[in-house]
């Protein structure tokens, strides 16, 4: 009984050079002396991705030729990431802080003849790369502490302050841009902190450290980081009753803007803002002294999340769902 030889790279690449050409499959077959069940056998089964298609025959024929090589070397098994492509693809977005969920969405959406699926990357990380499960994401569960152990420090209004219950019901449905949230993160370890303000529609972020946590710094950062948005673009602001913002009204005044206030120790009322912060702990972990992280760092951070892929933007970034919106809006 004859055995089947696979294609040597030669053959591999005077194929893909003749079908370039516009040969068909008996054709080539002819010329290279083989079965043209053996042609196409070898078409299907180490296709080129869909990323390649506009590469020369020659770079085709070397990927089809490692495929080839690759799947001689020991048993054959299932593979669970079918391509180098989508193998790397997943490597990479692992180490940039994504999770399986939003890479295999994210694959599709910039690669659309690509397909992978979450349980996939996840089966493939535990069986042939388990080196990789440091970049696996983990929620840790809050401490959970005796009701009533904790003390809280009540502190009397700046100012009068409109409650979160007078928000337009527009900024509450999340139908428009330009509804803001923004909360401090804060270090113990000195003065300096961290301002977050987010989009509660495309949860676009904006990040600015402040020396300190006194009212008019406070301020002066919101002031510095909203007025270069367009006036039609920035429209109420969410906080919590922080002596920090104590100069709302000012605030105000300056920009135009309208602040609410949430009720006392309800940060869910801030939802999209302290989701945001959960982001920004994985780069700046509890513990890290702000008065040491430099403003390049600050934006590169900022960068880095708003171009991070949503589940809930349909796998589209903040920064790429916010343009499409703002021009909507215009």
């Amino acid at each position: 009984m004859k055995r089947y030889h696979r294609l040597t790279l030669e053959e591999w690449q005077r194929l893909y050079v003749m079908k370039g050409r516009g040969l068909g499959i008996r054709e080539i077959a002819e010329v290279l002396g083989r079965d043209r069940r053996s042609v196409s056998r070898a078409l299907q089964r180490y296709h080129v991705p869909w990323h390649m298609k506009n590469v020369g025959p020659y770079e085709k024929a070397k990927h089809a030729w490692d495929e080839s090589l690759r799947s001689r070397r020991g048993p054959r098994k299932r593979q669970r990431l079918k391509s180098g492509f989508i193998r790397k693809y997943v490597e990479e977005k692992l180490k940039a802080g994504l999770s399986p969920e939003l890479i295999a969405g994210r694959l599709q959406r910039e690669y659309p003849g690509e397909k992978t699926n979450y349980e996939s990357i996840y089966e493939w990380i535990f069986e042939e790369r388990p080196e990789l499960k440091q970049y696996l994401l983990r929620a840790g569960k809050p401490k959970r502490g005796k009701p009533g152990a904790r003390a809280y420090k009540k502190r009397e209004p700046a100012a009068p302050k409109k409650s979160i219950e007078a928000r337009p019901l527009e900024a509450n449905q999340r139908c428009r841009l330009g509804d803001k949230e923004s909360d401090l993160i804060v270090s113990a370890k000195s003065d300096a902190c961290l301002l977050v303000v987010t989009d509660r529609r495309s949860r676009q972020l904006k990040l600015k450290k402040v020396p300190n946590r006194q009212a008019e710094t406070v301020k002066a950062a919101l002031v510095s980081l909203l007025v270069v948005i367009p006036p039609h673009l920035r429209r109420t602001l969410t906080q919590d009753n922080g002596s920090e913002h104590a100069l709302h009204a000012e605030l105000e005044r300056v920009l135009g803007i309208s602040v609410f206030f949430c009720h006392p120790y309800s940060a869910w009322e801030r939802g999209t803002v302290e989701n945001r912060n959960g982001i920004i702990r994985r780069y700046f972990p509890k513990g890290t002294d702000f008065a040491l992280v430099s403003d390049a760092e600050v934006a590169r951070v900022e960068a880095l999340i708003n171009s991070r892929p949503m589940k809930l933007l349909d796998f589209f970034t903040p920064e790429e769902f916010h343009q499409q919106e703002a021009k909507l809006a215009a």
